[in-house]
């Protein structure tokens, strides 16, 4: 069995293919309390600087400067640091007793990323404080100047603190998950626009990024960047963490601001941006969410790797349009994009719903402590981007379990407009289960039933023709004991380029052999019609046909895929 490290470096082997993604050009996916009123609007036409920018409002007018500017990319790093392995870049770690913010009246404090490997880009980083009473509301902004002094260099990173690396690749918030608990690594800003957090019942998994720039096309990927971070000062007693943040690319030009509500089940980020494009783009993928998936059920892993299961998420889990569905994440030889229409999107999210140890047996990596993601909009208007569109659902190979190869975005109907900035507010919650944040997040009611796990299985027939079989376990969301079939239940199944030939409810203590299983196992057999996957949806309804699960959805290759795996799975060299 091969087990990942579950530290603070974990997120090194995952940055490696978000560099190879921008090469390649295919995309990865690698929420503020809900006062999200207010979005900025206004424009001065007064100047300011980076040390002039002190909440939302002087952060958008910084960027419409940066946006009336031409892009200009990062200067290159210096050779010796653009050119550090795995193992050295490992090797250079922050000094705890450097960490700003750390006297003890701090609720959270800051410490900081090195540049080098595949972190080659700069971010500018200012803290932001209050001045006493006698300069009248007035906020200090100050620049953290990199120095060396930040850093161990120790193995083979030695000596690597004469190099010129000229500012920090991006910051961690540290803190407390609770009062009196031990403090943590709470949210993390390093790549691109990438971000992520967690709870502490969970470690870090799928994360999130600001914008997404013609993801899920045959061409590059535009990735633009985090250029400068301001975090404000928090007071003694504050349980929330505020981070601005200047996203520029080629492309666009953002204002970002965040709120972390860190916690011991629910760990909340509000998002309020104000987007602005300095050109036309051919899509834009709003709320972001990145996450892994290399194997499990529907697809054997390496032959050497007896761990059942290897992901981060196993689902995307959508709430649009009054209904829940349920499409399970899979991986083909090639990119897959996936499009789901809506009318009213109400929340999105990649979940990890499997939460048995025995279906991972890693104890290291922790893939059943994996947070699920969830994405809840908040400006619903008459002309709002969150209004109608389609979630889309990409899906890469990926080499090996440190490659995000999932991602999951909104892209909106509304025709985006180089003169009319775009307003986004959301939340991200971070959780063990949705179910567990209901508290938090304002949802529709949850269906009755609700997806456990699903198989799939293949033959050919005596006639050569295959024949395909999906097995999907409902979990009850009531007390309701299930014996067998309950009564005026029935599956409906519908398939996509095949054709259904069975669908019906079975008995799960048979199939499994365990008196006490009580879920209700529906069935669905189909033969292919096309030399593609088949697509199939199934779900329970009663005698009246209403609704009474999620819609369980997912694709089957015809052919369980094959997949040439690295030396680190087969032991070969």
């Amino acid at each position: 069995m091969r087990s990942r490290e579950p530290d603070s470096h974990t997120w090194l082997l995952e940055s490696l293919l978000r560099l190879v993604r921008k090469v390649i050009g295919f995309a990865t996916l690698a929420c503020s309390s809900l006062m999200l009123s207010g979005l900025c609007i206004a424009e001065t036409p007064e100047q300011i600087t980076e040390t002039q920018v002190h909440d939302f409002d002087s952060l958008c007018s910084y960027a419409d400067q940066v946006l009336s500017q031409t892009y200009a990319p990062e200067p290159p790093l210096d050779p010796l640091l653009a050119g550090l392995n795995y193992e050295q870049y490992r090797d250079i770690l922050f000094r705890h007793d450097r960490a700003i913010w750390t006297n003890g009246t701090h609720p959270f404090w800051l410490e900081f990323f090195h540049r080098g490997f595949v972190q080659k880009d700069r971010v500018d980083v200012f803290t932001v404080s209050s001045t006493d009473s006698s300069s009248r509301g007035q906020s200090r902004v100050q620049r953290i100047e990199y120095s060396p002094d930040y850093f161990h260099y120790q193995g083979q990173a030695t000596g690597l603190e004469s190099a010129d690396a000229r500012g920090f690749a991006g910051l961690r918030v540290a803190g407390r998950f609770a009062e009196g608990s031990e403090p943590q690594e709470l949210l993390t800003f390093v790549g691109s626009s990438y971000f992520r957090t967690r709870t502490a019942e969970t470690v870090y998994g799928a994360s999130a990024r600001g914008i997404a720039v013609n993801i899920g096309l045959n061409q590059e990927e535009e990735f633009p960047d985090f250029r400068a971070l301001w975090v404000l000062e928090p007071e003694a007693d504050d349980r929330s963490c505020r981070v601005l943040a200047l996203l520029d690319g080629p492309s666009i030009v953002g204002a970002y601001q965040f709120t972390l509500f860190p916690g011991p089940g629910v760990t909340r980020v509000g998002v309020q941006a104000r987007i602005r494009l300095r050109k036309d783009v051919k899509k834009l993928g709003l709320a972001p969410l990145t996450s892994m998936w290399m194997w499990g059920d529907g697809l054997q892993g390496p032959p050497l790797d007896q761990r059942p299961h290897v992901h981060d998420s196993d689902g995307l889990l959508l709430l649009a349009d009054g209904r829940w569905t349920w499409r399970t994440l899979s991986r083909l030889p090639y990119p897959s994009v996936s499009n789901m229409p809506v009318k009213k999107l109400t929340g999105f999210g990649l979940m990890q719903r499997n939460r048995n140890f025995k279906d991972y047996q890693d104890s290291n990596a922790q893939y059943d402590c994996r947070p699920s993601v969830w994405v809840m909009p908040h400006d619903f208007s008459a002309t709002g981007v969150w209004n109608s569109g389609r979630i889309e659902l990409l899906e890469l190979p990926g080499a090996h379990e440190g490659i995000d190869n999932i991602g999951a975005y909104f892209v909106p109907d509304v025709r985006l407009s180089t003169l009319e900035p775009i307003q986004l507010a959301y939340d991200l919650v971070f959780c063990r289960q949705l179910p567990q944040a209901m508290g938090i997040v304002s949802l529709a009611p949850l269906p009755r039933w609700q997806t456990k796990r699903s198989s799939i299985e293949r033959d050919i027939q005596p006639d050569g023709t295959p024949r395909l079989r999906c097995k999907v376990w409902f979990d009850s969301a009531s007390e309701i004991q299930i014996n067998g079939c309950a009564d005026g239940l029935h599956v409906h199944a519908e398939v996509t380029r095949g054709r259904l030939i069975h669908a019906s409810i079975l008995d799960p203590e048979e199939e499994s052999g365990d008196p006490e299983e009580t879920q209700m196992l529906a069935w669905a057999e189909m033969e292919p019609t096309e030399d593609v996957p088949v697509e199939v949806r199934c779900w329970l309804a009663n005698d009246a046909g209403e609704i009474q699960s999620e819609v369980f959805t997912t694709i089957i290759p015809i052919d369980e895929p094959e997949f040439v795996y690295p030396a680190v799975y087969t032991r070969q060299e």
